[in-house]
């Protein structure tokens, strides 16, 4: 038996908590719209009337999409086969176990890149700019751009940390960490080793997963997009080489076939 997956539970209460709240946002700014209409000015009906458009478009494609429940059932099959995992089959190209130029302590990490925090910030600063001249104030308003800016940082600090993966891989035990939740799993303590795709059962995974008892791993399975991000080690050959050999260091410390939850 190994630990159940508690984004499932998340997968099945969160739609229908986005429909209520739209609904609620939606009333809510009805509600001061009617009440305030004489003490608003042209832009502030427009702007309010078109947010509550929004929210209605937006509706009935999140309806829409809890009611097919797409992704939802496929949770749903990933954890019925983790509970049970004498019914998955297994991957259709399992780890070699053979000599490999693996020097443990072996890391990988992906973070966002400079460019990024720097780019985000310097729009963040010329949006606010554009705003405070739409609005006929000065850019002396320092109170005001200094929420702003805080709000900006909080917005690309926290993007960063949920982008921040981290693996180590060491003889006595595999380390995983996401953003800043950091796991650490013996390898004797392992009872599924698996490869997931939960959003689309075709393609190659996305996910890996090592499971005991108590704790859940889980790892991207790819190289990551674009010039936004900066791996350890550097460049997509050796990153996915590095990769490679970890499932392959994790089959053979663990002695668990690479199972398919596709």
């Amino acid at each position: 038996m190994v630990k159940r997956d508690r984004l499932l539970a998340v997968m099945l209460w969160l739609p229908w908590a986005l429909i209520v709240l739209d609904l609620l946002l939606v009333l809510f700014l009805l509600y001061k719209l009617f009440s305030t209409w004489s003490s608003l000015d042209f832009l502030g009906r427009g702007g309010t009337i078109f947010v509550i458009l929004c929210l209605l478009f937006a509706l009935p494609k999140t309806v829409r999409s809890v009611l097919k429940e797409g992704g939802t059932r496929q949770w749903k099959r990933v954890e019925a086969l983790r509970m049970n995992p004498q019914k998955a089959s297994l991957y259709q190209v399992q780890p070699e176990v053979a000599e490999t130029t693996l020097v443990l302590p072996a890391v990988l990490r992906v973070r966002l890149s400079g460019a990024i925090y720097l780019g985000f910030m310097v729009l963040w600063l010329l949006v606010a700019g554009v705003g405070l001249f739409a609005g006929g104030s000065s850019l002396g308003n320092g109170l005001f751009l200094l929420l702003w800016m805080a709000l900006g940082g909080m917005i690309i600090g926290l993007t960063g940390v949920l982008m921040y993966q981290r693996i180590e891989i060491t003889e006595q035990a595999l380390v995983v960490q996401k953003g800043l939740k950091r796991r650490k799993m013996p390898w004797g303590q392992a009872r599924l080793f698996a490869a997931l795709r939960v959003l689309d059962r075709k393609g190659m995974p996305v996910l890996y997963e090592l499971s005991s008892a108590s704790m859940l791993l889980r790892w991207n399975a790819f190289y990551p997009p674009g010039f936004g991000f900066v791996t350890y080690p550097p460049g997509k050959a050796a990153y996915e080489q590095l990769l490679a050999e970890l499932l392959a260091y994790t089959h053979a410390r663990t002695d668990l076939p690479l199972l398919d939850l596709r």
